[in-house]
């Protein structure tokens, strides 16, 4: 995976400096929000604290490969008005679309069993951890700070609260 993504900056790099087109590489981080996919961690953890929820159950169980592993994630509403200033001011070269901040999927369950009524319980099982997992990920915003002006807006909680919301809605098809 990675790998790939190093060979896509430097052709895209390469055909920048052959045809002098301008050329921006985009590497968002972990992005969170309403409306993400069950299939992704965090979202699934709001999925399914929501269901129970839902179902009337007075705690829900999370399993949980790496609680310890810190990501750096930043609000999807964050990320796209910093790619729309970005396309605006026509900025090139390699941007990094983060917050500079990370927070562990413990911390993220926290922040979601704050907005349910219910309690959430952590069930570690390191058999579901990813061998080649890297503990930390993180990334600096600075060069699209310096360029934009950009600043992430969206706190972490509200963006949790919100997306446990969201799933509550999905499953009341409302």
């Amino acid at each position: 995976y990675a790998a790939s993504k190093a060979a896509a900056e430097m052709l895209a790099g390469e055909a920048a400096t052959r045809t002098g087109l301008p050329v921006t590489i985009a590497r968002l981080f972990n992005q969170l929000g309403p409306g993400q996919p069950g299939s992704q961690v965090p979202a699934g953890f709001a999925a399914s604290i929501a269901q129970a929820e839902t179902e009337g159950a007075a705690s829900v169980k999370l399993e949980v490969g790496t609680p310890d592993a810190r990501r750096d994630y930043t609000d999807t509403r964050d990320t796209a008005r910093a790619l729309r200033l970005v396309s605006e001011r026509r900025v090139t070269g390699r941007l990094n679309f983060c917050s500079g901040r990370t927070h562990s999927l413990a911390r993220l369950i926290d922040g979601l069993s704050a907005a349910s009524e219910i309690a959430v319980e952590v069930v570690h099982r390191p058999e579901r951890a990813n061998r080649n997992d890297v503990p930390v990920i993180a990334g600096s915003p600075a060069r699209l700070k310096g360029a934009t002006g950009w600043q992430p807006q969206v706190p972490l909680e509200r963006t949790l609260s919100e997306m446990l919301e969201s799933r509550r809605c999905s499953l009341s098809g409302g």
